[in-house]
């Protein structure tokens, strides 16, 4: 893709998303997303069908920048059954998912604002689903739970959590963030609960 195309293609996507931020996708018009972009309508049509069409090319293009910073090979590495290599997936995943939506953050406030206009949390846990069937092996049960289960709390407490991040007005710092996740990803909120709940116990003593 040369240059001037990577440029309109820009444009285009930066004036949509500062349309979302005042109005909701139904009400932005073609020809409002061609006046921020300073492009004319047939421009606009000459790379998308339609304003949804934007949206989900914006949305790939996230879930494509996460993948290409997932390291699949070491994923797949029939040697991580070591809890050391477990504990360093489940660091690292996160901490790359983190800084690729902090470098767009304003995008992902727009898109987890939208409800259900917005399927950029269904491609999440998509990849959270592959990401898991890779390292599992294509195993359908984990300690006995159906994988699907498995999943679906793995991927909505994560998913759920970064959405929370990124809307927060006094959000915590990507590092606090990522060691968060680790840390409920590790040993589960019901570990933390009892933690804190002892912890308490012998300040009363």
């Amino acid at each position: 893709m040369d240059r001037r195309i990577r440029r309109t293609i820009k444009s285009i996507e930066s004036g949509f998303i500062q349309l979302l931020k005042t109005y909701t996708i139904e009400e932005i018009t073609i020809q409002q997303i061609a006046d921020e972009a300073d492009i004319n309508r047939a421009t606009f049509y000459t790379y998308y069908q339609d304003k949804y069409d934007l949206l989900s090319e914006l949305e790939d293009k996230e879930i494509n920048r996460i993948k290409e910073n997932i390291d699949y090979e070491k994923l797949s590495n029939k040697a991580i059954n070591d809890v050391n290599d477990l504990n360093s997936l489940l660091n690292n995943v996160p901490q790359h998912v983190i800084k690729i939506i902090l470098n767009n953050i304003e995008l992902y406030e727009v898109l987890f604002s939208m409800k259900r206009q917005s399927t950029i949390e269904e491609k999440l846990s998509e990849t959270v689903a592959q990401n898991l069937i890779t390292v599992l092996h294509n195993e359908t049960n984990i300690n006995g739970i159906p994988f699907r289960y498995f999943h679906s709390f793995v991927s909505g407490a994560m998913i759920s959590t970064i959405k929370f991040w990124v809307l927060d007005s006094e959000r915590i710092s990507e590092d606090n963030l990522a060691c968060h996740l680790y840390t409920l990803m590790h040993t589960g909120p019901l570990q933390q609960l009892v933690s804190e709940l002892s912890n308490n116990s012998l300040k009363d003593f």
